[in-house]
């Protein structure tokens, strides 16, 4: 017997080449076999006469070494190595028989026995493996000596066994499996090798109770409802925080209180707060009444926004001073958006009191750490720094040392978004789309995102969820935008004189604290502090031009109210001349009270906060003169501007416009709905609802015989008679009675209402998808708005198979003067990009176009009705022009677009769905460094590599934080370019090439040399991009040795774990 040690001068593989003759026999006796041992040896093994094989495990798997880092180049020839592993099965020139044990490890020649520890013959100890560290120490004898005989009795003993069954075709067949992958497998395995770690932590985590299971809540979920609830928990369990981020019309709602139900069974106390006018959406859900459909009662505490900070009662008659505020160990926020304006500091930089800091304070950062769910479809409202303040009200310092890179705050994250958005925003149109805001975007910013928050698209859920016949959504036709509807002849000199005019009205009557004279300005230093600390009214300037404008959207909304605002201001500068002059007649101790009241704003804008309380200024302690002249001049102005705005009274143009509108929705309803005649009509005013009301309720009961409602925050009316009093549900209700289960909660109440007038005190949480035609007569400043309004009917399980939209955008001469078309665009981006991609309803949906029936339905009843030649010419032209619309795809992008979620979840639904079917998990077999082709229009002919870069434990954990899918890089190589890609655009590429498509391809074979070229290549690309970007941190400061940090860089092995050949 002698020793032989495996070391670099001689390894065994060398010894046994040397051993190995001519016409051999070779026995071999292990637990697996590798089919690199077989490559090195396969010179050798051709000269064989005959090779018999005995191995323990089966498993295909181990043929591949899978417990090894191979590197990349020899995972490439895997499959070629393999394919003549196959050739000499058939042939059976190399006969495996699989035994029940192993006790010993050895290799028999005519000449020598070799005899290893029994797990030998792997990558590692042939040289293959990227650990170096492969030296044994091993015996072998010579063929004369007794240990030789015995060990050649052993392996005779074995093989002759009738338990030591023959695997030939099974290992050939398992291997082939291997080789020839279908595209829908090669898929399923790219995400197993990319979440498995994740999904398993999660779902253990997440173990869902046979309790929740069993609830009805549970049980009425939909699959990506589920989903969103555990991926929520795990987000509350590990970070305290969570931002569901939903398209409208998702149910956002439901799977909260999927949430809920899981914390309340586990003895958690819950508390809801949300706004008052969404009151009914969560009471219902507290008791098991009527309105409640689940019949499933839901112990949480209930509170508005209102109510924090506030003394006073609550709705159910608790004293709000004696709320134990920091007692709920989960706190859910519905419509979060409400605290964007985050924390305020006076000038001494102490925190101003206000909802959000006493939300933080007292709530969610008290004694009991309170795990917060926000609820928002629109986080953003016109910066991404209204993201960043609702969720500081959670990430502490410990939740963002472990989401964010060293060096990153989440503030200085966001306002450099801020200002990168900014930046974008001066791009030319046609280059502002969201996929060049993400490119000039910081990946942390990204990053932050996707871990804090869920965002899912409709289009998110039909792409991974689609499948599900109960999903049913409504297609959104492309929207219609008017803008030309002005028949006032002089229209553009009228709105350049308003114009000019509204630049010279000085509004003083707004302006009191300019007109304290100096040695009176101490005695009310507490109220111009006050006004200080306000963002608008600071800046006297801005304040000036902010009330301008919208003196001019009203206007854009109807000269009705734009006539009504004027009224009311100039009641109130007649109102202070009148005082002035009976304070400078009789001398007495006059007063003027200042307060919050401006009409002219949106009615259910609250942003607006000018002041916090009413103040008194003494008329004594004013430059009377100086205000008086000043209040004079802005009333002839004011008058001057009424008398301009009269014209447009007189011609009522835009509402003639929406008569015919409507009428064309009435004679032609859609014959995909049923005929469904229901419309709403939104409007950011209570002055214009009002008019539209009382301008519209006739014709339409005269027209029609339809019954007309109106809804704004304080005032509700309707058409239709009840005998009883229409509250504000009950109107709802009978519009919607589907969605909100009419005949079970007012059973007695006959008919129907079909056209609903409201302002958004409806844009929220508000079911009426029994509606599909929606009219913005007016478009609010904030795109979120927008998003909102068109999700009433933009739900789950609309009763509608197509919905459509409406917009009354300003006509030309008066968006010259407000610029509020490319405003609302603009800002819909950065909504799209924080949210979900409406998911932009001001974009044309890419669906297509399936108007042309609606025009051709036009045409040939239009001489069936009561219209004359004008509306006949105006309805023509408008279907003619949606005929050959030029309604192009959206260009629009969301987080969700560089999200993993959805792959993620796609990947729970195979482990259910191999679960629950009891099948047999294919991919499980699979080894790394599979290859599949696929056919795909997105790229030229290459392939997609995707590679894994060898690194400790901490380096991944710290990286991730920045770049989400390491160690794992996606490569894409071609006869011209070899990039890095996006790990989640090239995902999705290959999810459309394969997901579904099992059709097996076994006549492809690609050149191993080119495959190795491109492979090189690859691994080039994502070096050259690891030193660029290490580059820029020594730039930066973050490391200061940048030779050394890329030498050890570039030595780093890179794992294959598949590849996808596009064809």
């Amino acid at each position: 017997m002698s020793s032989v040690k495996n070391t670099d001068d001689h390894s065994i593989i060398q010894d046994l080449r040397e051993s190995i003759c001519d016409d051999d026999s070779i026995l071999i006796q292990a637990e697996s076999f590798s089919i690199f041992a077989f490559d090195i040896l396969k010179e050798q093994i051709g000269k064989a006469k005959e090779i018999k094989l005995l191995i323990s495990d089966e498993n295909i798997k181990d043929f591949f070494d899978e417990d090894f880092d191979i590197p990349a180049s020899k995972r490439l020839e895997s499959a070629n190595i393999a394919l003549q592993l196959i050739e000499l099965l058939k042939e059976r020139k190399i006969r495996i028989k699989k035994c029940e044990r192993i006790d010993s490890c050895f290799i028999v020649t005519k000449k020598w026995a070799y005899e290893f520890k029994k797990d030998f013959l792997n990558a590692k100890n042939f040289g293959f493996s990227a650990d170096e560290n492969y030296t044994d120490r091993n015996h072998k004898y010579s063929s004369d000596e007794e240990d030789y005989a015995d060990i050649k009795k052993e392996f005779s003993e074995l093989w002759q066994d009738r338990k030591s069954l023959e695997v030939n075709e099974k290992i050939a067949e398992g291997l082939k499996k291997c080789l020839f992958v279908s595209p829908n497998d090669a898929y399923y395995f790219l995400l197993k090798e990319l979440f498995n770690q994740d999904v398993d932590k999660n779902t253990a985590a997440n173990a869902v109770s046979e309790n929740f299971q069993n609830s009805k809540i549970y049980n009425a979920m939909f699959d990506f409802q589920k989903h969103a609830a555990e991926d929520i928990i795990n987000r509350l369990e590990t970070l305290g925080v969570c931002f569901l981020s939903d398209s409208v019309g998702l149910g956002k709602t439901f799977t909260a209180l999927g949430v809920i139900k899981k914390y309340l069974l586990e003895g958690t106390r819950v508390l809801v707060l949300c706004p008052k006018k969404l009151e009914n959406n969560w009471r219902a859900f507290m008791h098991a009444d009527k309105d409640n459909f689940l019949k499933e009662r839901f112990d949480y505490d209930l509170l508005f926004h209102t109510d924090l900070g506030r003394k006073g009662k609550s709705w159910d008659d608790r004293d709000l001073e004696n709320i134990n505020w920091d007692s709920y160990g989960l706190v859910v926020i519905d419509e979060s958006h409400n605290f964007r304006t985050g924390l305020k500091t006076d000038k001494t930089k102490h925190v101003i009191e206000n909802r959000y800091s006493f939300l933080m304070s007292k709530v969610v950062r008290g004694e009991v750490k309170s795990k917060l769910l926000l609820l928002s479809a629109t986080p953003v409202n016109n910066r991404f720094t209204d993201m960043k303040n609702q969720l500081e009200l959670v990430c502490t310092d410990g939740i963002c040392s472990s989401i964010l890179p060293k060096g990153k705050t989440l503030r200085n994250v966001f306002n450099k978004a801020d200002r990168d958005f900014e930046k974008w925003l001066k791009n030319p149109d046609e280059e502002k789309t969201t996929r060049s805001l993400v490119q000039v975007l910081d990946p942390v910013f990204i990053k932050i995102l996707e871990t804090i928050s869920i965002a899912r698209s409709r289009d998110h859920i039909k792409k991974f969820y689609g499948s599900n016949s109960q999903l049913n959504f409504p297609k959104r036709l492309p929207p219609v935008s008017i803008e030309k509807y002005d028949e006032c002849m002089n229209a553009s000199e009228l709105y350049e004189k308003i114009a000019m005019t509204l630049l010279q009205w000085n509004l003083s009557v707004y302006s009191v604290p300019s007109y304290i004279r100096p040695e009176h300005t101490e005695k009310y230093s507490s109220f111009i502090k006050d006004i200080s600390n306000s963002r608008i009214k600071s800046d006297p300037v801005k304040f000036k031009k902010l009330i301008r404008s919208n003196v001019l959207k009203r206007l854009e909304s109807s000269a009705y109210s734009f006539d009504k605002t004027l009224e009311h201001i100039e009641k109130k500068t007649q109102e202070a001349i009148s005082k002035i002059e009976a304070f400078k007649k009789n001398h007495n101790e006059e007063t003027i009270e200042i307060n919050d009241d401006i009409k002219i704003f949106e009615e259910d804008d609250d942003d607006i906060i000018l002041t916090n309380q009413k103040y008194k200024i003494r008329l004594e302690h004013l430059d009377l003169d100086r205000w008086y002249d000043a209040l004079k001049t802005d009333l002839r102005f004011i008058v001057r501007l009424r008398d301009y705005a009269h014209g447009f009274l007189v011609s009522d143009a835009k509402i003639k416009k929406l008569k015919k509108i409507i009428k064309s929705k009435i004679y032609s309803p859609n014959p995909q709905n049923g005929n469904n005649k229901k419309i709403i009509i939104f409007t950011a005013y209570s002055d214009t609802a009002h008019e539209l009301y009382n301008k519209l309720k006739g014709f339409m009961k005269e027209k029609f015989n339809i019954e007309t409602a109106l809804v704004t925050g304080t005032y509700q009316e309707t058409s239709l008679q009840t005998g009883e009093k229409m509250d504000f549900n009950k109107i709802l209700t009978c519009f919607s009675p589907k969605s909100k289960h009419k005949d079970e909660l007012y059973p007695k109440i006959q008919g129907e209402i079909d056209l609903l007038i409201a302002t958004d005190c409806i844009s929220e949480g508000q079911n009426l998808q029994d509606c599909d035609f929606l009219i913005n007569y007016d478009i609010h400043w904030n795109p979120t708005r927008i998003i909102q309004r068109f999700g009433r009917i933009d739900r789950i399980g609309s009763v509608n198979k197509e919905i459509q939209m409406v917009n009354f955008w300003p006509c030309e001469d008066l968006n010259l003067y407000i610029q509020l078309k490319s405003r609302v665009e603009g800002r819909m981006v950065a909504t799209d990009l924080s949210g979900t991609a409406l998911d932009n309803p001001l974009s044309a949906d890419s669906t297509g176009n399936d108007f042309d029936y609606r025009a051709e339905q036009i045409e040939k009843n239009i001489k069936q009705t009561a219209l004359d030649d004008d509306e006949e010419k105006v309805l023509l032209r408008e279907f003619t022009n949606i005929k050959n619309g030029n309604f192009e795809a959206s260009n629009s992008f969301s987080i969700t677009d560089f999200s993993s979620l959805g792959f993620k979840n796609e990947y729970k639904n195979y482990l259910s769905k191999i679960r629950n079917e009891k099948t047999p998990d294919t991919i499980e077999t699979f080894p790394k460094g599979i290859c599949t082709v696929i056919k795909n229009d997105n790229f030229p002919k290459g392939d997609i590599f995707i590679l894994k870069e060898r690194a400790a434990e901490n380096e991944i954990e710290e990286k991730r934080r920045q770049y989400p899918f390491f160690p794992f890089h996606f490569v894409y190589v071609s006869d011209s370019e070899a990039k890095v890609m996006d790990s989640v655009q090239m995902l999705s590429v290959i999810r459309e090439a394969c997901n579904g498509n099992n059709e097996v391809n076994e006549s492809y074979s690609e050149s191993l040399t080119e495959a190795k070229e491109y492979l090189k290549r690859a691994e080039e690309s994502l070096i050259e991009k690891e030193e660029d970007d290490m580059l820029i941190d020594f730039i930066d400061g973050k490391i200061t040795d940048l030779d050394n940090n890329m030498s050890e860089d570039n030595q780093k092995k890179l794992e294959l774990v598949s590849y996808f050949v596009l064809r």
